[in-house]
C-alpha cells in the first residue's frame, strides 16, 4: 500500500510482512502527548454523537439491513488497509456463502472476530492482557495458512518518502513492549477511551508483534478497547472506511507518531477526527429514510417469518438452538434449517457456538 516503504530483514531479503508505517527505534513505550484543544473537542464530540446514535429511533428491519451493509463495508475497508485485495461484492458473496478459499476465510474470520469482540468484551470488567491481543490474532488467522506466532527477526523499516530508516523493537523486547502497552490501555481514567484506542492502534503498528497480520491486529485491538468501554454499541460506525478513504492522511499521521520524536498529537487528532466523521456518517444513515440499499443487500437482509421466529425464541438468554431443533419446531428439512441459521449468522444476528454435530446458536 505504501510504495516508498519497505522492510529489510537481517539477511537483506524482502520480508513477506507488509506494513503501513515506519517505526520508532525507541525500545520503550514513550511518546510526547499534549492534550490539545482539538483533541479535547473531538473527545467531547464523540461522546455527544455516541449519545445521539443510541437514542435515534430506527425501524428494526431497516436496522438489520443497515447493520449487514455496514458489516460488509467494514470488512472490505479493513482488509484493504491490510493489503488484502477484495471488493464489496466479494465480501457480500462470501458472507452469504463461505467457501474454502483464502479470501473467504479472511472475510468470515474478520466477521467472527468482530462477533468475539462484541459478545465477549462489551462492558467486560476484566483487564486487557497480552493474551487478549493474541486471541484476536488467533481468531482472524484461524484456518488460514500463514506464519504464526510472534515476530522472531529484527526488522529495519526504510521509509523512502521520509528518507529515514528505523529499527523495530527486537523480538526479545516484544513481550515487554506489549506489557507496557497493556498497562497503558488499562488506565481509562487517565484518557478518553477513544484516545486510548488511538494509542493502542499506533503502538501495535510500531511494535509489529506478529509475523503477519499486524495491521489487522491494530484495527481489531482498537475496536476491542472501544467495545470494552461501550463506545461501539452502535454497529453502524465504520472508522475503517474513513481510514481507507483518507489513506494519505492516515499514513502521514502515522509517520508523525512513529518518527524519532514519537509525537502522538497529529496521529490522535487524525484518529479521533476520523472516528467522529464515521459517527456522523452513521447518524446521517439513520436519519435519512430515503437511503437506498443495493438489491443484493435487501435480498439477503429480508427475513421471513420463520427466521424472525428463531430470533424471538433466542431473545430468551437461556435459549439456544441448533439445526435439529429448527427442523422439529418449524417442520422443515435439515437443508432449510441450515440455510436459516446460516443466514442469521451471516447477518450478524446470532453467533455460532461449537462445531460439527455440537454446533448451537445463541444471541449472546
Amino acid at each position: 500500500m505504501i510504495n516508498n516503504i519497505s522492510i529489510i530483514t537481517p539477511a537483506n531479503q524482502p520480508s513477506p510482512q507488509k506494513t503501513l508505517t515506519n517505526h520508532s527505534p525507541t525500545l520503550m513505550l514513550s511518546w510526547s502527548l499534549t492534550f490539545s484543544p482539538i483533541l479535547t473537542n473531538n473527545s467531547k464530540l464523540a461522546d455527544k454523537l455516541h449519545h445521539k446514535l443510541l437514542t435515534t429511533p430506527i425501524n428494526p428491519r431497516l436496522e438489520i439491513q443497515l447493520n449487514y451493509q455496514t458489516l460488509a463495508e467494514r470488512i472490505y475497508a479493513s482488509l484493504g488497509l491490510a493489503d488484502i485485495t477484495t471488493s464489496i461484492k466479494d465480501v457480500r458473496r462470501f458472507l452469504a456463502k463461505p467457501d474454502s478459499s483464502t479470501l473467504s476465510k479472511h472475510i468470515n474470520n474478520y466477521h467472527t472476530t468482530l462477533d468475539y469482540i462484541r459478545y465477549d468484551w462489551t462492558n467486560n470488567p476484566n483487564p486487557i492482557t497480552n493474551s487478549t491481543l493474541f486471541a484476536l490474532h488467533k481468531h482472524f488467522s484461524r484456518n488460514i495458512k500463514h506464519k504464526s506466532g510472534l515476530r522472531d527477526k529484527n526488522l529495519t523499516i526504510k521509509d523512502g518518502a521520509a528518507n529515514q530508516s528505523f529499527t523495530t523493537p527486537s523480538p526479545e523486547e516484544i513481550p515487554f513492549q506489549l506489557d507496557s502497552l497493556m498497562s497503558e490501555v488499562n488506565q481509562p481514567d487517565r484518557q478518553h477511551p477513544l484516545v486510548i484506542a488511538g494509542i493502542a492502534h499506533i503502538q501495535i503498528l510500531r511494535i509489529l508483534p506478529f509475523k503477519e497480520f499486524n495491521q489487522i491486529a491494530a484495527l481489531l485491538f482498537s475496536e476491542l478497547i472501544l467495545t470494552k468501554h461501550n463506545f461501539t454499541k452502535h454497529f453502524l460506525v465504520n472508522p475503517e472506511a474513513i481510514f481507507l478513504q483518507s489513506e494519505t492522511s492516515y499514513l502521514e499521521a502515522a509517520r508523525s507518531a512513529l518518527s524519532r520524536e514519537a509525537n502522538l498529537n497529529d496521529w490522535l487528532i487524525y484518529f479521533t477526527t476520523a472516528f467522529t466523521n464515521a459517527q456522523e456518517n452513521a447518524l446521517s444513515r439513520l436519519q435519512n429514510t430515503s437511503f437506498q440499499k443495493p438489491a443484493e443487500t435487501l435480498k439477503l437482509a429480508r427475513l421471513n417469518r420463520r427466521q424472525l421466529a428463531i430470533l424471538r425464541y433466542l431473545d430468551n438468554p437461556h435459549h439456544i438452538i441448533n439445526n435439529t431443533e429448527v427442523v422439529k419446531r418449524f417442520k422443515v428439512s435439515q437443508i432449510t434449517a441450515s440455510r436459516d441459521l446460516s443466514k442469521l449468522k451471516n447477518l450478524h444476528l446470532i453467533t455460532q457456538v461449537g462445531r460439527g454435530r455440537s454446533t448451537t446458536y445463541t444471541k449472546l
